[in-house]
């Protein structure tokens, strides 16, 4: 009799030590995640700059009715990049400030009947953009950017001359004539999605749509074969991204 009483009361033992454990590891499991969750926002608590690059392809929009002398040909449009450098600034636990400085190149072309115009820029770009964490390593992120135009190109290529007159061959870059000029300071739209692939390496994609003019009406933009006036940038943009702290 006492035997089997012992027995029970160390079979309630056990049974009391292991729901205990269970009881524990639950509370662990269910803490586990939340910590690695937090650990995932990419230290988005603490203060920190990188280093980031970005592949671009962008085109013009909002160009006047009669660009191009009433030609319905595409708008230029054409492939670029930028590097620069990125900070972080944390706001709240899953808010970030995010201010960039970056160097800008692009160059925008447009082909019409043996002729291609070609535009280069050069700018020195400022996205400010907040950045929200939406679960985990996803985020989105919006903002304004500033341009400052530091080099613009026009050209005209043509692919042959053509008889004016009697046997007398003239190139087309003598009588169409390309009188643009850069905005040396533009104003846009930053909105974004991204990924922290690892807690120093993120992935991201934007869009910039630009809201003030990228040209300047010129003196001669009656007489010129190209006006671009009204005209605005859009650029779609995906890079990566490295914080070195």
């Amino acid at each position: 009799m006492n035997l089997s009483k012992a027995f029970a009361t160390g079979a309630i033992a056990a049974t009391c030590a292991f729901a205990q454990e269970n009881v524990q590891a639950a509370d662990q499991g269910n803490t586990q995640p939340v910590a690695q969750s937090a650990s995932k926002a990419v230290n988005a608590d603490k203060i920190g700059f990188g280093l980031h690059g970005d592949f671009e392809y962008g085109f013009l929009y909002g160009l006047e009715q009669d660009w191009n002398g009433g030609d319905e040909t595409d708008a230029p449009s054409g492939i670029g990049l930028d590097v620069g450098v990125r900070g972080r600034i944390p706001m709240t636990n899953f808010l970030q400030f995010n201010p960039e400085v970056n160097f800008h190149y692009i160059s925008l072309t447009q082909s019409d009947e043996g002729t291609k115009s070609r535009f280069t820029q050069m700018d020195i770009e400022v996205p400010l953009a907040v950045r929200a964490f939406v679960i985990d390593i996803f985020y989105v992120s919006a903002g304004i950017q500033a341009n400052l135009n530091i080099y613009s190109d026009a050209s005209l290529e043509t692919e042959d001359a053509i008889d004016v007159e009697n046997g007398i061959y003239v190139d087309m870059d003598d009588l169409l004539d390309i009188d643009v000029e850069n905005s040396a300071f533009t104003l846009g739209l930053v909105f974004g999605v991204g990924v922290n692939i690892m807690d120093r390496l993120t992935f991201d994609a934007r869009l910039v749509l630009g809201v003030t003019d990228a040209y300047v009406e010129s003196d001669d933009a009656e007489s010129s074969w190209l006006v671009l006036d009204g005209s605005k940038l859009m650029s779609f943009k995906f890079g990566v991204g490295f914080w070195i702290l």
